[in-house]
């Protein structure tokens, strides 16, 4: 396979900052495991270069970044949140089944159908890791506030504070695991902050992944781990620059907010953006609850918002539409 001169540049950018960021948790794993003063030293004193954001950046890039004539700060995006607009009306109608009990408390609290209201569990003493300018220009949000706005920037895409106009939901949805089927998963550890429209009518989900406990948690903390969030950010901008349409990684913010998992980790929060974050599982969890009106409703939004084709097939084309058109698939931002 062969790459333009611009994609190999940015695959050297990610490999340069990846052992960047490698080089400096190792750094501080070692003083704080064998220095003499590690019971009352901070991580935080120990990484000078996350103490700064610009000077964090300036290592990778050149400041200021370009942006563009429509971009926005964080104060003013333009949040369009069809996806709870479309869905806030429709109340859980009876409990959810599962194989072994009716769920009475979640179809209780939930405040639709399809999601539950909640806000994002705050971290103590977030702080910058890493974003993405290119993903930052895609949302028409101007590159540069990650640092001449830094302390919003943080505390935004840590879910310290709610963007204006956003609408966080944990999202229903049901699938399987380790060759079982789950009725009731949906987000356990991860926060659909709102939609993002652009200039281009396009429209772009925001989505928090380690935001704290939902619904759907599981008993689980909701937290993400900086180590495994570290791949996650990484592989989503490698995966970009080879072309691989997948969700893409807007920002990774750090805590020392301790996490259990084999062992005590620190936490992280990644954003992720993507036109849609509607699952095959979103559904199947109404397919097997025998709620085809709600299958009904969710199909109809996906065709409405990225198989707007389909709209105009004849109407007996439409009772089995298909995903194929001359043997291809449609074009259209769901199709990964």
């Amino acid at each position: 396979m062969k790459y333009d001169s611009a994609s190999k540049k940015r695959i050297t950018t990610l490999i340069v900052f990846f052992l960047l960021v490698s080089i400096t948790f190792s750094y501080r794993t070692f003083l704080m495991n064998f220095s003499p003063s590690r019971s009352s030293a901070s991580p935080r004193n120990l990484e000078p270069l996350l103490q700064n954001t610009s000077a964090l950046l300036s290592k990778v890039y050149h400041l200021p970044f370009p942006k563009s004539e429509q971009s926005k700060t964080l104060n003013n995006l333009s949040f369009d949140n069809i996806y709870v607009k479309r869905f806030e009306s429709e109340k859980p109608s009876r409990p959810m089944q599962t194989h072994f009990k009716y769920v009475h408390w979640m179809d209780q609290t939930l405040h639709s159908s399809f999601f539950q209201k909640v806000s994002p569990t705050p971290l103590n003493s977030p702080y910058f890791i890493a974003f993405s300018p290119d993903v930052a220009n895609l949302i028409e949000l101007d590159p540069n506030e990650a640092w001449q706005n830094e302390k919003d920037f943080v505390s935004y895409f840590s879910g310290n504070q709610l963007l204006p106009n956003s609408e966080p939901v944990a999202m229903l949805y049901c699938g399987h695991q380790f060759g079982q089927y789950v009725s009731m998963l949906g987000d356990g550890r991860a926060i659909l902050l709102g939609q993002v429209r652009t200039s281009k009518n396009e429209i772009y989900d925001l989505h928090m992944k380690g935001g704290g406990q939902t619904l759907f948690s599981r008993r689980s903390d909701g937290r993400a781990v900086l180590r495994s969030s570290i791949r996650e950010f990484l592989c989503s901008e490698a995966m970009a620059s080879l072309d691989v349409p997948t969700t893409s990684a807007l920002s990774l913010i750090g805590s020392d907010d301790p996490v259990i998992r084999e062992t005590v980790e620190t936490s992280a929060v990644v954003v992720r953006v993507s036109p849609s974050h509607v699952r095959f599982g979103s559904f199947e969890v109404f397919h097997y609850r025998n709620e085809t009106e709600n299958v009904k409703l969710l199909a109809d939004y996906v065709i409405e918002n990225f198989y707007s084709s389909l709209s105009s097939l004849p109407e007996e084309s439409k009772e089995q539409p298909s995903l194929l058109q001359n043997g291809k698939l449609l074009d259209s931002p769901m199709v990964f």
